[in-house]
């Protein structure tokens, strides 16, 4: 009897060992539970990086609409400024041309004034001249005159030659000597039977 309390005493402290064991067993499961958690902070982890990342993304696809609608403001105002410009020069171009139009209207009125003007006074002072020269010629006349004398009732004779007959005239009937006679001619056809007039022009020496 007392061998086999022996034993089972023998055998107790392998109970204590068995617990010690279990005891192991539970010591070793701490990695398995840290990897437990680990992976259940994994998924965490990569939550929050898809949540950066999706933050990332939405930040990146803000800064492109801010800056697609950055450019479509700057063209928009670009193409406002340009047609504006358009706009005034078009205005301008049209006040240029309205002004040059005035102004070519203004200079064709002044030189049809002036033409009209220049005309009238080419023309009166051609008539000037006209009545100037009319009246150099009359008084021309009137002094050529001054020499001249007809003789009248002289018979016409074929192949006659009046200066001549004046100048058998003058120095035969009256008696006048170095008398020059410049020329002489009958003037008209006669009346009534009549020899034509001899007109002559001389010159008294």
């Amino acid at each position: 009897m007392s061998g086999l309390n022996t034993q089972k005493k023998a055998e107790k402290p392998e109970k204590g060992t068995g617990k010690g064991r279990k005891d192991d067993s539970c010591g070793s499961s701490e990695p398995s539970l840290q990897k437990h958690v680990s992976n259940v902070q994994d998924p965490t982890k990569r939550l929050t990086r898809s949540s950066s990342n999706l933050l990332e993304h939405e930040g990146i696809s803000e800064f492109v609409r801010l800056a697609i609608d950055t450019f479509k403001f700057t063209v928009d105002e670009t193409l406002k400024n340009f047609f504006d410009c358009l706009k005034q020069l078009e205005k301008d171009l049209g006040s240029a041309v309205d002004f040059q139009a005035n102004r070519t209207d203004d200079l064709e009125r002044k030189f049809l004034t002036l033409e009209k003007s220049c005309s009238e006074n080419d023309i009166g002072n051609l008539q000037n001249r006209l009545k100037a020269q009319a009246d150099q010629i009359n008084k021309f006349e009137r002094m050529s005159r001054r020499n001249n004398f007809r003789l009248v009732g002289c018979p016409c004779e074929e192949n006659e030659k009046c200066e001549d007959i004046v100048q058998s005239i003058l120095t035969e009937e009256i008696k006048m000597t170095a008398v020059h006679i410049e020329r002489a001619h009958r003037d008209g056809r006669g009346n009534n039977g009549r020899s034509p007039h001899i007109t002559r022009e001389m010159f008294i020496v």
